[in-house]
């Protein structure tokens, strides 16, 4: 179901139009926008960031587990799901990979940036894309799933969008996430990123049960290069001057990129078997709505 929110009516219509005040959101490049203000207000990211991003993402080890990751995660524990909605879908990379994988799911992807969602069009045409902000979604029980990967660090109020997150999911719908761990991993990357926040397990776990869910799994990963990914965030406090510090994890020599594949695959492999990291550089949740 739709919601209006200029009179909060819920409505099952083909179309934005509210039956019953008339409001309808506001149709910008193409993309149905929720909330205009706040491309115009809040910009987290240069354009350029996006372009840069789009670049990156096939080429770069993280993205590409975290990809499979996710995909491993959703057949595991939402086999049966017919919609799924990304919130920050970014430019598109993550829902690219599942519609590869899930042919049947209606898949839907909202970002707060056009920019992004022109990047994202381009990777997945056919799959409905508008701009809303996670804290008033314009849905209610609609998707049997919602994802938001690296999102809710960004979130001023993560609380409030986890409440919004819950209505606009069915009875029994899943909810999965994944964020920064450890807040003694805060270095200039996280500042880079315009990130508020690095989540502990009990944290984020306690805020989801706290808004209505009931968890599934959790689990660590970049685990076994979690080593490595420390005493780079202690090398990044002396004296470098980079514009981008992400860069130098993310974008790395070809055979590093390979060896760091393999051991997050092997990762994988023991999360599958129902191995669960206590600790790692980010999060992965699964929790129903109760």
């Amino acid at each position: 179901m739709k919601r209006c929110l200029h009179c909060q009516r819920v409505f099952d219509e083909k179309g934005w139009v509210c039956p019953n005040c008339g409001w309808s959101p506001l149709e910008i490049s193409d993309f149905p926008t929720f909330t205009p203000e706040l491309t115009e207000e809040i910009d987290h990211f240069p354009k350029e960031v996006f372009a840069k991003l789009y670049e990156l993402e096939a080429n770069s080890f993280w993205f590409r587990n975290r990809n499979k990751l996710i995909i491993q995660t959703l057949s595991k524990n939402f086999p049966e799901s017919l919609s799924l909605l990304e919130i920050g879908c970014g430019t598109g990379f993550v829902l690219a990979g599942i519609a590869a994988t899930n042919p049947g799911l209606r898949l839907f992807g909202s970002d707060l940036h056009h920019e992004a969602l022109k990047y994202a069009k381009a990777r997945l045409p056919g799959v409905a894309l508008l701009q809303m902000d996670v804290g008033n979604i314009p849905y209610c029980e609609e998707f049997d799933v919602i994802c938001l990967f690296d999102v809710l660090e960004h979130i001023s109020d993560d609380e409030a969008a986890l409440q919004q997150i819950h209505r606009a999911l069915k009875p029994g719908g899943g909810l999965m996430i994944t964020v920064p761990q450890h807040p003694r991993l805060w270095s200039r990357s996280d500042d880079y990123a315009r990130h508020l926040r690095r989540y502990t397990r009990q944290d984020l776990s306690h805020k989801l049960i706290e808004n209505g869910f009931r968890m599934i799994m959790a689990s660590s990963f970049i685990t076994l290069l979690l080593p490595l990914l420390i005493v780079s965030r202690i090398l990044s406090h002396f004296g470098s001057n980079d514009t981008n510090p992400q860069k130098k994890e993310l974008d790395l020599p070809v055979s590093m990129d390979w060896l760091f594949d393999k051991i997050c695959a092997g990762e994988r492999y023991l999360i599958r078997r129902h191995l669960s990291f206590p600790i790692g550089g980010s999060l992965l949740c699964v929790a129903e709505r109760r």
